[in-house]
């Protein structure tokens, strides 16, 4: 999930970043419509190359995705972008807000997320807090750093 969301989301700002530069040129409108479920098979297909294992891939991510959304907060957000819920705008939103989080926090996603797999292999992982939270201190500072840069 969190691969897929960072392959996403620099795909999105090379993508944003190319039509910018021509928008300054000719003066059109910005327009990003990859649809996210395409994406994923796209991601997929680059990633295992072999149809039986991206099939393989894609079917798992369905019934996972489905299996586990009551259970898991950000289960449930990815399979609301997968069954297209939320739009490629929220999308956007999301990931953007997700960079900055990063970036904020001094932490990679995917790296978390690798250290929350390593942690299911034991059986007091419950006991373990994997959760991630921001304070509001944090929060107001992260809004003043994007609405100064966002004026610059």
């Amino acid at each position: 999930m969190e691969e897929i969301y960072s392959i996403r989301f620099i795909k999105d700002t090379s993508t944003l970043r190319n039509q910018l530069l021509k928008n300054n040129k000719m003066n059109s409108d910005i327009e990003m419509k990859d649809p996210f479920p395409s994406f994923v098979v796209e991601f997929l297909a680059n990633k295992y190359v072999k149809k039986p294992m991206i099939d393989q891939h894609a079917l798992d991510i369905l019934i996972s995705t489905d299996y586990f959304k009551t259970n898991s907060k950000e289960i449930k957000i990815f399979s609301k972008f997968l069954n297209e819920e939320y739009d490629t705008d929220d999308l956007i939103f999301f990931l953007f807000v997700r960079s900055c989080i990063e970036k904020e926090m001094k932490i990679m996603f995917i790296e978390k997320a690798k250290e929350e797999i390593k942690l299911q292999q034991y059986e007091d992982k419950e006991k373990i807090d994997t959760e991630l939270y921001l304070n509001i201190k944090t929060c107001f500072r992260s809004k003043l750093i994007i609405l100064f840069n966002h004026h610059k």
